[in-house]
């Protein structure tokens, strides 16, 4: 073989080994790759699992009698510890919120006008979330029915049938995205009843209703007025007893590695002692507009794996 084929050869076996030097990189970064993801999902998973343990917990100790420690539903903060996870959990009893579906339309109407709509605004608001949960299609005095969307250039509306979520209150004719994220919060389909529990309503509801202000509800914290009494002064607003039948639980979790996780859900009966899931959302973290469970402090720490705290 000759000086010049001898070159080529060398320069083709070069190449090769140039080419499998890639093809290996390749693959050394496809499985660091691989086990990044797996690791990752690994971890989410054991956190999702940590988180839906301690719920179940917290729905046991909701019905737990008062010689074990019952825990409370009016966003109240405690916290479970299992091996290295650590998850904080505030329960508040959804009877506390306005019922999207069994809310009678005078309090409906008060609390729009709670909210900062006019009479007139509350009351045209009022009636189109009315013809948006009946069964007919007879239009109320100031509501909507499909022909009022159609006229709006709305594609859909109204379903004539009771909210299944919250977020349908979005597609109503009339409300609009600022209001629909004041009102949000303190709204639900999952009470199973008409009036609101002020021990386990948010206060920034409480305060918003004609006729209560911040005395009042120092007042009903520290035992000195009654939820009936504080409600009588806040016009067209019914009142009920909570009975924890479905519970909104805000969880984090946090692993040893340093991953989290956050989980908004709402627990209802499903049987005895058994709870079903009537809500369920993961989010990687907490919102600007809310601080971490971690950064409250925790009513009650409890260990389950049996080592100590």
């Amino acid at each position: 073989m000759g000086w010049g084929q001898r070159g080529v050869a060398l320069i083709l076996v070069l190449w090769l080994v140039t080419l499998l030097s890639v093809v290996a990189s390749a693959f050394a970064l496809s499985v660091r790759r691989e086990s990044v993801l797996l690791r990752t999902a690994r971890d989410r998973s054991e956190a999702q699992a940590l988180v839906d343990g301690a719920l179940q917990y917290a729905w046991l100790r909701l019905r737990a009698s008062e010689s074990v420690g019952r825990w409370l539903s009016n966003a109240a903060v405690y916290e479970v510890v299992y091996g290295a996870g650590r998850v904080r959990l505030e329960l508040r009893d959804e009877a506390g919120k306005v019922n999207l579906n069994l809310v009678k339309e005078p309090m409906l109407n008060a609390f729009f006008t709670a909210a900062g709509l006019s009479s007139s605004e509350a009351a045209k608001l009022t009636d189109a979330v009315a013809d948006w949960r009946d069964s007919d299609e007879l239009r109320r005095l100031n509501g909507a029915e499909a022909e009022d969307y159609r006229l709006a250039g709305r594609e859909f509306g109204p379903r004539n049938r009771p909210f299944e979520a919250v977020e349908e209150l979005r597609a109503v004719l009339g409300m609009s995205p600022e209001l629909y994220q004041r009102v949000a919060p303190w709204l639900t389909v999952y009470s199973g009843q008409a009036g609101i529990d002020p021990r386990s309503a948010p206060p920034e509801l409480l305060l918003a209703l004609p006729g209560v202000d911040a005395g009042m509800l120092d007042a009903l914290a520290e035992g000195k007025q009654d939820a009936g009494g504080l409600l009588a002064n806040a016009s067209g607003i019914t009142f009920a007893k909570g009975n924890n039948a479905a519970v909104a639980m805000r969880a984090e979790a946090r692993l040893e590695n340093g991953s989290a996780t956050a989980v908004q859900a709402v627990l209802g009966r499903a049987g005895v002692g058994r709870p079903a899931y009537l809500f369920w959302r993961e989010k990687m973290s907490s919102t600007e507009h809310e601080t971490s469970l971690f950064e409250r402090q925790a009513l009650e720490t409890v260990r389950l794996d049996g080592a100590p705290l």
